[in-house]
């Protein structure tokens, strides 16, 4: 599953903000935008993206600094992330604006929640998921491929024939790419093979 983070948009009916019923119907839109917003934003969290949402949380803070909600995803995110003070910084943020700018103090979801930051709470700990994906299933997820491995290895028979081909003239070649992209398995299920078939020896060395 794909999540989308939701930047800033357009107010609705901006040309129609003078008129009685679409300011109704701003306010009504943009409150189901905001709840939007942190309801995706807390599926990022519970999916294991704490990382990657902290800049969207904190956008999120400067948008609505009165919405409590938006401080109690910023502050996991940054104890997830392994940033403990910043998560107690951004708590204390909250304090001071809830006080100085509505007069109030903040809700128990936010007080119960920097208590479990201090205490190191086990169910703050990032989530955590194993991949389920069955032993009838071709696709293996991020599990690597081997060269005993080819009959399951598919998709990627250009690559392999790139690679092969520029061997056969080429002494050197190397695969380069991002971590997860999938070049041991292109090379090991995929142009190993190649090379048996062929008749041609393949040795693999691994790095102690």
């Amino acid at each position: 599953m794909a999540l989308h983070v939701l930047g800033p948009v357009d107010a609705p009916y901006a040309e129609l903000a003078d008129w009685e019923p679409a300011r109704a119907e701003i306010g009504r839109l943009d409150a189901v935008r905001e709840a939007t917003e942190e309801e995706l934003l807390a599926a990022r969290l519970a999916s294991g993206e704490h990382r990657a949402a902290i800049a969207e949380a904190e956008r999120l803070v400067r948008d609505s600094p009165q919405r409590e909600e938006r401080w109690c995803l910023l502050a996991p995110a940054h104890y997830q992330s392994g940033r403990q003070a910043e998560a107690l910084s951004s708590l204390r943020s909250a304090r001071h604006m809830l006080d100085d700018d509505l007069g109030i103090q903040p809700g128990e979801r936010l007080i119960d929640l920097e208590t479990a930051i201090m205490r190191h709470d086990p169910a703050l700990a990032p989530a955590r998921h194993e991949s389920r994906v069955g032993d009838d299933c071709p696709y293996r997820g991020l599990s690597g491929y081997g060269p005993d491995d080819a009959d399951e290895f598919f998709g990627r028979d250009a690559e392999i024939e790139a690679v092969v081909d520029r061997l056969a003239r080429r002494r050197f070649l190397a695969l380069t790419g991002a971590s997860g992209s999938g070049k041991s398995s292109l090379a090991l299920a995929g142009v190993v093979p190649m090379f048996k078939a062929r008749g041609w020896t393949a040795e693999i060395v691994r790095p102690w």
